[in-house]
């Protein structure tokens, strides 16, 4: 049976954009990988429920989904709408936002402290 292979003109044509091959990029495109040692990954780990067991399982769902929105666009993870579009679609001020942003930030700390956790 024959193999379709499509152009260049074909992906323009349809608006596929440029083709790609898997594992075309070169060296210094490719991302770079960092050794992170076990204890290293356990606590980083840790730190991805921090959100929940410190704001929302202390009774802060609020401050949880702004903090979350934040971080999200903070890390680059969404793609196109920025943080400030998001505010005004949800009818909060840049200014409240922070405000939240930051009760929550402390929040978590605090609760680092009183929970003894360290970054060593």
């Amino acid at each position: 049976m024959p193999v379709y292979k499509p152009t260049l003109e074909d992906h323009l044509e349809e608006g596929w954009g440029l083709p790609e091959v898997a594992g075309d990029e070169t060296e210094e495109e490719r991302p770079m990988r960092v050794p992170v040692d076990p204890a290293r990954a356990d606590f980083l780990m840790a730190a991805l429920s921090w959100q929940a067991v410190y704001l929302v399982n202390a009774g802060h769902p609020g401050l949880a989904k702004t903090l979350s929105l934040w971080l999200h666009h903070a890390t680059g993870k969404r793609g196109g709408k920025g943080f400030d579009t998001m505010l005004k679609q949800r009818r909060i001020s840049r200014s409240h936002a922070y405000r939240i942003r930051d009760r929550a930030l402390g929040l978590i700390a605090q609760g680092l402290i009183a929970d003894g956790v360290r970054d060593e």
